[in-house]
């Protein structure tokens, strides 16, 4: 929607992968989901978001009304040069945009995630432009199971890309947009009861 502002939820690695939304009442709409295997967010950017930026929202080409949401490992410099980084190469795209790291545990984006999701039309998802982020929530994207089906961890099962980075994206994005409880009250995470099938929870749309 013009005028209303832009979040992007943003994981980096080698499997670069943009969420696209905007909150509205307690609702997040996302529109676009997007990633390219085999690069870096300098790839990404150029190839695949400005592109759907352009189509989708023109007004925000200069990034005024963007907030990117950031895996905070985007802050951390390159072997090559400390002083490019992930978040530097986006500052360089959208000089206008803000930037903002996410929480690096996991409770804190799994509960914005759940919250997201159990929320009465509180995640709403465009079908077509985010296939395969519906099809990370639909199973992709899963907690790792021993032999006997019980599950091991309550850390998302890694590597397993993209399905992994579609999701943390959406994390990040839901965190900063303000749905779940705040990170720091870490007493929180008792009063949230996650089943193994959270990530296979299908999404509203």
């Amino acid at each position: 929607t013009p005028g209303q502002p832009i979040g992007i939820g943003m994981d980096f690695g080698h499997t670069p992968t943009a969420v696209v939304g905007q909150e509205e009442q307690g609702h997040v709409k996302v529109f676009g989901a997007m990633c390219m295997k085999g690069a870096g967010v300098a790839q990404l950017i150029p190839s695949y978001l400005q592109p759907w930026l352009a189509r989708n929202m023109p007004w925000s080409r200069q990034g005024g009304d963007i907030t990117f949401f950031c895996d905070p490992q985007g802050e951390v410099g390159s072997e090559e040069n400390i002083d490019q980084s992930a978040v530097n190469t986006i500052r360089n795209f959208f000089p206008d945009a803000r930037v903002e790291l996410g929480p690096r545990q996991w409770p804190p984006r799994k509960d914005a995630l759940i919250t997201g999701l159990e929320r009465h039309d509180g995640l709403l998802i465009d079908p077509v432009e985010c296939e395969d982020l519906i099809k990370a929530l639909n199973g992709r994207a899963y907690y790792p199971t021993s032999h006997t089906d019980t599950q091991r961890s309550d850390n998302q099962k890694k590597p397993n890309h993209p399905w992994e980075d579609y999701i943390d994206s959406l994390c990040y994005l839901l965190f900063g947009l303000g749905i779940g409880t705040s990170w720091t009250d870490m007493n929180s995470w008792e009063k949230v009861q996650v089943h193994r099938s959270a990530l296979r929870m299908g999404a509203r749309r």
